[in-house]
């Protein structure tokens, strides 16, 4: 019987902490990030990274803003890394950002230049 009430209260405890917010993103942008720029981030943080593909010179070129602040933090050229190429349009679906790399939904790295 004990074992029944343990196994319903860590049930309740996993659905519960599972109907948190979908996103975390501060609900005002501040000023001086521009629209265009996406939030990316977890329950522990997030930034806007605008990133854009410069053919001509084969990188990336991105920007991170801090998400409470709006301070622009981190502005260059990027590749991916173990490819030695700018990611594609396509591929630019930026799930965060941490020091002079930006992390991408299928896994790969941008890291600045």
């Amino acid at each position: 019987m004990k074992a029944l009430i343990w196994i319903w209260i860590f049930a309740l405890t996993v659905t519960f902490s599972a109907c948190g917010p979908a996103s975390r993103e501060p609900k005002t942008r501040p000023s001086g990030v521009p629209n265009t720029a996406v939030w990316a981030g977890g329950a522990d943080g997030g930034c806007y990274v605008q990133c854009s593909v410069d053919t001509e010179r084969n990188v990336n070129r991105c920007k991170v803003w801090n998400d409470f602040t709006g301070k622009l933090e981190v502005s260059g050229d990027y590749r991916l890394v173990n490819e030695d190429r700018a990611a594609k349009e396509t591929e630019l679906k930026i799930t965060g950002a941490v020091n002079e790399s930006i992390y991408l939904a299928d896994g790969r790295i941008l890291k600045r230049r």
